[in-house]
């Protein structure tokens, strides 16, 4: 289905510990999924890496910000990162 989708410039990944996506998911307003515990979180994470590393090793740019900064140190981050292809 997506043999013939464009391959991006880059793909920006902002890496969060399982701890903090459930800590803001928790703080954020809304009724809660049953996705939302620790353990699943987890293997979120760890699927995530997986697919990254396949990305590495087609030759893709993979870029990966720490996500545990704040608002403004993530921005900054992503700006720094995408520079070269504005």
């Amino acid at each position: 289905m997506n043999s013939r989708a464009l391959v991006p410039d880059a793909t920006l990944f902002l890496e969060v510990r399982p701890r903090t996506a459930i800590r803001r998911r928790f703080a954020a307003p809304g009724s809660r999924e049953i996705f939302e515990v620790a353990g699943f979180q987890r293997m979120v994470a760890r699927s995530y890496q997986v697919g990254l590393a396949r990305l590495r090793a087609l030759g893709q740019r993979v870029e990966v910000v720490d996500g545990e900064r704040t608002i403004e140190e993530v921005t900054l981050a992503l700006a720094e990162r995408v520079r070269d292809l504005l």
